[in-house]
């Protein structure tokens, strides 16, 4: 397992070694993934370009983003093949066009903030710290994989095309906090699995989604899961308001 650590913190990252870390910069057309002068060796753009980025080719690079939407709003055609590389997520939408059945495969993928739309993860360890990690896929979208909710993780899961019965008996088994098995009810308990519009949604939790008021933010837990807002956050976005003075 690649050891990797990121650092939000004027926008330095750490990336495991041996790897070429390569950065969205948006310098050719500012939505295409497979298209190599949208990735730089530096933040700001300068230093050169990635190699070569294909889908369903191992990239072999780690890949971060910290500004812009990768994918733009039709996403990325074909599959991403990370290979022996990863992904970071620091901001905005990283979209694969679910349409076309796309995922992403050997999924190391870091989450900080922003959302990943993707069709599947297959193969790796997805890391939640934050944002949401939306799942199109009806079959199997963690495919050979595994999901970790970090310790006081904000981020969500949405299984677009699964029941909850469906989530808690074929997915939770690859769903981890911080390490520790995914439990949804009885003791023990520490996520949430319920259904919202968008379909069903995991979330770290211990108490029930529908009435209680965990955060005390003015909305029930259930409400909180319709809005995709956390049930144990008082401030889910952190712009100083509580949620339940947003809606």
């Amino acid at each position: 397992m690649k050891l990797f650590s990121s650092i939000i913190l004027s926008a330095i990252s750490i990336s495991p070694s041996g790897a070429a870390t390569y950065y969205w910069t948006s310098g050719g057309d500012g939505a295409s993934v497979y298209q190599e002068a949208n990735w730089t060796e530096n933040l700001d753009g300068s230093g050169g370009t990635i190699p070569v980025i294909n889908g369903n080719t191992a990239v072999n690079h780690d890949l971060i983003v910290s500004a812009g939407n990768p994918g733009g709003g039709g996403g990325a055609g074909s599959t991403l093949d990370l290979g022996s590389g990863s992904l970071t997520i620091n901001t905005g939408t990283f979209k694969m066009n679910v349409g076309n059945g796309a995922g992403i495969n050997n999924a190391d993928i870091f989450l900080n903030v922003g959302t990943v739309i993707t069709e599947f993860v297959s193969g790796g360890s997805v890391t939640l710290a934050g944002g949401t990690l939306d799942l199109y896929e009806g079959d199997n979208p963690i495919d050979s994989a595994t999901v970790n909710f970090t310790s006081g993780s904000t981020a969500v899961m949405i299984f677009r095309d699964e029941t909850v019965l469906e989530v808690n008996s074929e997915h939770l088994a690859k769903i981890f906090v911080n390490g520790a098995a995914a439990v949804s009810s009885g003791a023990g308990q520490n996520v949430v699995v319920t259904a919202n519009a968008s379909g069903t949604v995991v979330m770290l939790g211990t108490t029930s989604p529908t009435t209680n008021d965990d955060d005390l933010d003015g909305l029930s837990n259930g409400a909180e899961a319709a809005l995709n807002t956390n049930p144990n956050v008082r401030d889910s976005d952190g712009d100083g308001t509580p949620d339940g003075l947003e809606v």
